[in-house]
């Protein structure tokens, strides 16, 4: 059977590889996760489908998008053994897209279709993001959470509304990290983020555009240098208690340190300072843009560092 490794190689060689939908499509089958090994079917045909109708741009433009992605397929079909219904696909991507303006709709839109999928261990929650998108949280009896985000565009299909796939779709353990060996996808407005756990951390990819360019390779501890990192945070500002968020306390103890050090006049603490600072402007500007807590610290941290300097000055002046 057919690999998602042999189809990218025959996309890499169509002449068709230059042009806007080659490019296309050979990204999405490069960066989408795909193991090189994995066999090539209904799971990756259906996330392309979503991911053109995700994207206002391809879905405008899926009719010759279409032809050229059949026109691939059958060529490849002459050197390859594929399992794939075609028919299904050529539905599947001709469905009308449309947007859903009101959350609470298209919150009752996607809660039908989660509640089909329940099974008798699991739990579901619903809410609306202040983007307008929904998440859906689905807890099994082990505590392992599944997190989805539904955008605002659904399918129209015979008088029925259908949400897409979900633009990102995350997994955590029963500690609330991110389960490892599994393929996760997070969705900004202009990025999207691929990736997988390991044993030596994180790897994955940044992708920009519609055209699903590579911005950058990730390969590391999730830390806050990696770019997924605060969008990640962000996601999970929405579900995880804030006390037991080690990147929180680990900002606030920073806050804490640097003026116990400042006040104390300890060696490095203008160093440490400078690091919660910069680490908490970060935090608030893409995760904890309301929180108080985090804001009134911050402030001190300001008025010590102030107050320090006026000392030190005053000091230099009376030697002077």
């Amino acid at each position: 059977m057919a690999t998602v490794a042999s189809f990218l190689k025959h996309l890499s060689l169509s002449p068709n590889k230059s042009d806007n939908e080659g490019l296309f499509l050979i990204n999405f089958f490069k960066y989408s996760g795909f193991g090189s090994g994995q066999l090539l079917g209904r799971t990756n045909f259906d996330l392309l489908v979503s991911t053109i109708q995700q994207n206002s741009y391809w879905d405008q433009k899926k009719e010759h998008l279409l032809k050229i992605f059949l026109d691939e397929v059958k060529s490849f079909l002459t050197q390859e053994k594929l399992d794939i219904d075609l028919v299904r696909f050529k539905e599947l991507i001709s469905k009308q897209v449309i947007e859903v303006e009101k959350p609470l709709e298209l919150l009752t839109i996607v809660s039908r279709k989660i509640k089909k999928k329940l099974t008798a261990d699991q739990k579901v929650k619903l809410k609306v993001l202040p983007s307008g998108e929904i998440m859906c949280l689905v807890m099994d009896e082990k505590q392992n959470l599944e997190v989805s985000v539904f955008s605002s565009r659904v399918t129209l299909s015979k008088g029925l509304l259908s949400p897409l796939l979900p633009k990102t779709q995350l997994y955590y353990n029963s500690n609330m990290d991110l389960k490892r060996g599994l393929f996760q996808r997070l969705q900004t407005d202009s990025h999207t983020y691929n990736f997988v756990l390991t044993q030596n951390g994180l790897k994955g990819c940044a992708l920009s555009g519609s055209f699903l360019q590579l911005k950058e390779k990730m390969l590391g501890e999730l830390k806050s240098d990696l770019p997924v990192f605060f969008p990640l945070k962000n996601i999970e500002g929405h579900f995880i208690d804030l006390s037991s968020d080690p990147f929180y306390l680990e900002l606030c103890n920073g806050l804490d340190r640097s003026i116990t050090m400042l006040k104390r006049r300890e060696s490095g603490a203008y160093s440490l300072a400078k690091k919660a600072l910069k680490s908490t402007y970060l935090a608030l500007k893409y995760v904890f843009e309301d929180d108080k807590h985090l804001k009134s610290k911050l402030l001190q941290l300001e008025h010590t560092i102030q107050a320090e300097y006026q000392c030190a000055e005053q000091a230099r002046n009376l030697l002077d």
